[in-house]
C-alpha cells in the first residue's frame, strides 16, 4: 500500500487565496484580509502564506500583532491591534473555533457553501465572534495522475491521508481516479503515524510519501518513507528515501 499525504506531495503545495469575504458589518474585505493576514505573519504554514502573498497583492496594511500561537491541523491565535485596541484572534478551521467555544454561524457555513468543494475553509474570530471567512485552493501537480495510475497498474494499492475537509479530499482524489474508500480525510498532525499503524496491522507493507514537518512521525512509522527532495528537513531525515527531485514519476524509480 503506497500512501500520499495530499498537501504539498499530490498537489504543488503552493496555495492560493481564492475568495475573501468579511462577515461582520464592521470590517470591509480588505480590512478582513489584513486582520487575517497579521495574526498569520507568526507561522509559515502553506495557509498562512497564501494569505499574506494576497494581503501583500492587494498591498493592505497589516496591524501589529503579537503572542502567536499555533495549533497543527487547527488554526492560530494571536493579539492584534485592530482599531486602536488589542484584541485576541483566532484564525483556522471550524474545529479550532469550537474549541475556543466560539459558534460558527449559518451565515458562514452558507457562504462557504457557495464556493467550490475544492477549497479549504479558513474562519476567522475576532473578540469571540466570527467576522470573515478565507477559501484556499491548491492545484494537484501535473504528473500525480500518471504516477498514481502506474502504482495502481503495478498492482499497488494507493490512498490518501489528509488533514483537510473529505469535501476537498475528494475534489482532489477525483482526477487522480481515487475511490472514497481510497481516501482518510480530517485527520490531525499526531494521527497521521497511527494511519499508518493501523494499516500495518491489517497485515499491510506501508510506503508513506510526505514532504512536511508534520509528516515525520508518520514516515518513520511506514515501512518505507519516501519524502520529495523539497521536503522539509525533518522529513527528510525521518524517511528512508529520499527523491533527488521534485517529480512524483520518480517514486516509480525508486
Amino acid at each position: 500500500t503506497v500512501v500520499f499525504d495530499k498537501t504539498g506531495t499530490l498537489t504543488q503545495g503552493q496555495p492560493q487565496v481564492t475568495h475573501c469575504q468579511a462577515l461582520d458589518a464592521s470590517l470591509t474585505d480588505a480590512e478582513w484580509l489584513a486582520l487575517a493576514a497579521a495574526a498569520e505573519s507568526g507561522t509559515q504554514h502553506p495557509l498562512a502564506i497564501a494569505i499574506q502573498q494576497a494581503a501583500a497583492v492587494q498591498s493592505v496594511e497589516l496591524s501589529t500583532a503579537t503572542d502567536f500561537q499555533t495549533q497543527p491541523g487547527l488554526g492560530i491565535a494571536a493579539t492584534v491591534t485592530h482599531q486602536g485596541v488589542a484584541q485576541p484572534v483566532f484564525i483556522g478551521n471550524a474545529d479550532w473555533l469550537a474549541q475556543q467555544d466560539i459558534t460558527l454561524p449559518e451565515t458562514a457555513t452558507e457562504a462557504m457553501a457557495a464556493i467550490s468543494s475544492g477549497n479549504t475553509a479558513v474562519y476567522g474570530a475576532l473578540a469571540g465572534r466570527v467576522v470573515g471567512l478565507i477559501a484556499v485552493a491548491d492545484a494537484v501537480r501535473a504528473e500525480a495522475v500518471t504516477t498514481v495510475a502506474d502504482l495502481q497498474a503495478q498492482g499497488l494499492e494507493v490512498q490518501m491521508l489528509t488533514g483537510d475537509r473529505l469535501p476537498v479530499a475528494q475534489a482532489i482524489a477525483q482526477p487522480l481516479g481515487l475511490a472514497p474508500e481510497q481516501i482518510t480525510a480530517g485527520v490531525l498532525p499526531a494521527g497521521k503515524a497511527a494511519v499508518i499503524a493501523h494499516l500495518q496491522q491489517q497485515g499491510r507493507r506501508v510506503a508513506l510519501v510526505g514532504d512536511g514537518i508534520n509528516d515525520a512521525p508518520a514516515l518513520a512509522q511506514a515501512d518505507v518513507g519516501i519524502s520529495l527532495s523539497s521536503g522539509t528537513d525533518i522529513a527528510n531525515e525521518a524517511a528512508d528515501v529520499v527523491l533527488m527531485s521534485d517529480r512524483l514519476t520518480e517514486i516509480l524509480t525508486a
